[in-house]
């Protein structure tokens, strides 16, 4: 299937090049549009927007993995019911697909900048929120509700980076090279790896926080994506990128 679905797609490129000199053929000379501005993946590393763009997909990432990595084990500190973790995991499920749509519409209608400040909101208060539910002096009904609810608005809302930072990328560095600017973002793995690595395996650091203090930790990470993302420029464009280069 995946053999046929490659052979049917056709050329973008030769088709997109094909739609700009038809127009510029139509158009008149006084209508005509400039030459558009594309980044080269050399080029976008000297701007100082893909480092901003790098951080805020960089907290989230590493917010999301710790998040995964305590929090199986910590939820079976004030609950033990498989059956119950299987249907939040449904749920979870569903809100991860629909949640890369809804962040993504979200997305057109606001700019990369005020809706990442709303995903990395939700994201960083609900993380925060998680070590309180042991605590919580309320039925176990109560605490399966608030568990379920917490857990489908992070799994509705991680998955929503990836959409809204494929596109911010678009628009930053033009579309051209997109997929080589596009992979230099996941260079944030290596880093938020060896930092997971440091988190998980060191006796030590677990030792002295505990799970609360982890997804307190993983809620700071969170807030630090808010503060870059108050330094975003508020329309994301090449020329804006350009305005930005860090060095020559």
């Amino acid at each position: 299937m995946g053999l046929i679905s490659v052979i049917l797609i056709s050329d973008e490129d030769q088709r997109e090049d094909k739609l700009v000199s038809d127009s510029a053929a139509i158009l008149p000379n006084s209508e005509k549009q400039e030459d558009p501005v594309y980044l080269k993946p050399s080029e976008v590393l000297r701007t100082l927007t893909f480092y901003q763009i790098w951080i805020a997909f960089f907290s989230l990432c590493l917010t999301n993995s710790l998040f995964d990595n305590f929090s199986k084990t910590y939820r079976l500190t004030f609950i033990n019911d498989d059956h119950f973790f299987a249907w939040v995991g449904i749920l979870a499920n569903i809100f991860n697909g629909a949640g890369r749509i809804v962040w993504g519409i979200v997305y057109d209608k606001l700019n990369f900048k005020r809706t990442y400040l709303i995903m990395v909101v939700i994201i960083g208060s609900v993380t925060a929120c998680l070590p309180v539910l042991p605590y919580l002096d309320a039925p176990m009904i109560v605490l399966k509700v608030l568990y379920g609810i917490l857990m489908v608005s992070l799994y509705g809302s991680f998955p929503g980076i990836y959409a809204i930072v494929a596109a911010a990328v678009s628009n930053a560095f033009g579309h051209k090279y997109y997929q080589a600017n596009f992979g230099l973002l996941f260079s944030n793995a290596v880093c938020y790896c060896i930092l997971i690595i440091v988190f998980t395996k060191v006796p030590a650091i677990y030792a002295f926080l505990g799970y609360t203090g982890m997804f307190l930790v993983a809620a700071g990470i969170a807030a630090l994506g808010i503060i870059i993302s108050l330094l975003l420029p508020k329309r994301l464009t090449c020329q804006e990128s350009l305005n930005k280069v860090m060095f020559s």
